[in-house]
């Protein structure tokens, strides 16, 4: 990571993640929530970009740890379809700062 709001960033969404409910903790879906009408997961078939941004998790995650260190790559990987998928105009500061911190990533 080259700037120190990248270090910054990475340890409030590290502080986020680790706060986060553990698996299998969550509650069960309804049957009706699976109905018609309900929002559904676009496939990464059906936009490039959510493929693209499979692709980029998939190398983090599979890079040298000396390189990218393996907890960044575990927390970083998972919230690229939320970040790179969103239109940069539209992105909030956490998507913006996973975005730069993917960046400084690829970058080494």
């Amino acid at each position: 990571f080259g700037s120190s709001h990248s270090w910054k960033t990475f340890g409030r969404c590290a502080e986020l993640f680790a706060a986060m409910a553990p698996r299998g903790t969550k509650r069960a879906s309804s049957a009706a929530a699976s109905g018609p009408g309900t929002k559904r997961r676009p496939a990464a078939e059906e936009r490039p970009v959510l493929a693209k941004c499979d692709a980029i998790g998939k190398a983090l995650l599979a890079a040298d740890p000396a390189v990218v260190p393996t907890i960044a790559a575990k927390m970083l990987a998972p919230m690229l379809r939320h970040s790179l998928g969103a239109v940069k105009e539209g992105r909030h500061e956490f998507q913006a700062s996973v975005v730069d911190m993917v960046g400084d990533l690829l970058q080494t």
